[in-house]
């Protein structure tokens, strides 16, 4: 059995290895599939955004490539403690050390319903929002070529958009659950190892390919459970180890030693 614990517990260091390098080239891939539709990924049209200020925004037209943004609306509601602001403006540009520089606009000030304070302004630099063009084009994105990290951002930029984000909170999960699961197969697969004598390698083989499609197919139904919200992301992404995982505990248990 230790040869077993020592090659799952390597196997789940490779897992979470490829959990890091899989996403890269699955970027790849996909950048090289593209091909000719690689100018309609490139945009986004006619979409509204939420900050993590509190701040709307409505775009008409977003070219990640140019890094550029055209027909922008930037509303701020008025409260108690500050007034309403509305921005106009034609254009935006992305500049990575100063944010997104708004271009040939109007600035409205607004204290109550019948005060408009209206400034035009040739250049006006948005420090509140820090969504590049690339997370701005959230919607677009592939969850398999983002490691945990990314995906993590993504799910926030998308939240804040009011997109529905539970099946993507899933496969987050599922980034770290899916590595123990080596571990989980291996205690899994061990009491049956000493039970194998009973069918010779014929039936070590039926079991383990047993047990690899009984997972799969629970990775699966939990997937869809958990991306419809009836459970939580966290724990549809953990479900499957954990019923695994019980029933190992349980085979253990009962192997005479």
């Amino acid at each position: 059995v230790a040869p077993i614990f020592a090659m799952s517990f390597l196997a789940m260091g490779i897992g979470f290895g490829v959990g890091e390098v899989a996403p890269r080239f699955n970027a790849i891939r996909e950048q090289l599939l593209k091909g000719k539709n690689e100018s309609i990924e490139n945009e986004r049209y006619n979409f509204a955004f939420a900050s993590a200020t509190g701040r709307n925004y409505r775009v008409y037209t977003l070219n990640v490539q140019k890094a550029l943004l055209e027909h922008v609306e930037i509303e701020t509601r008025r409260s108690t403690h500050q007034a309403g602001v509305l921005v106009s403006a034609e254009k935006g540009n992305w500049k990575a050390k100063r944010g997104w520089a708004l271009q040939k606009g109007i600035l409205h000030i607004m204290h109550n319903d019948s005060t408009d304070i209206a400034i035009g302004f040739d250049s006006l630099y948005d420090r509140a929002l820090q969504e590049t063009p690339a997370e701005l084009r959230a919607s677009e994105k592939a969850p398999a070529a983002m490691n945990f990290r990314q995906l993590s951002r993504f799910i926030v930029a998308l939240e804040r958009s009011g997109a529905d984000v539970n099946l993507l909170k899933v496969e987050r999960t599922l980034k770290l659950a899916i590595p123990v699961t080596c571990v989980i197969i291996a205690l899994f697969g061990a009491p049956l190892a000493t039970s194998s004598q009973r069918g010779g390698a014929a039936y070590g083989v039926a079991v383990s390919l047993g047990t690899t499609i009984t997972f799969l197919i629970l990775i699966q139904l939990t997937r869809a459970i958990g991306g419809h919200g009836l459970i939580s992301a966290d724990l549809a992404g953990w479900l499957p180890n954990i019923i695994v995982g019980t029933l190992a505990v349980i085979l253990l248990a009962r192997v005479r030693t």
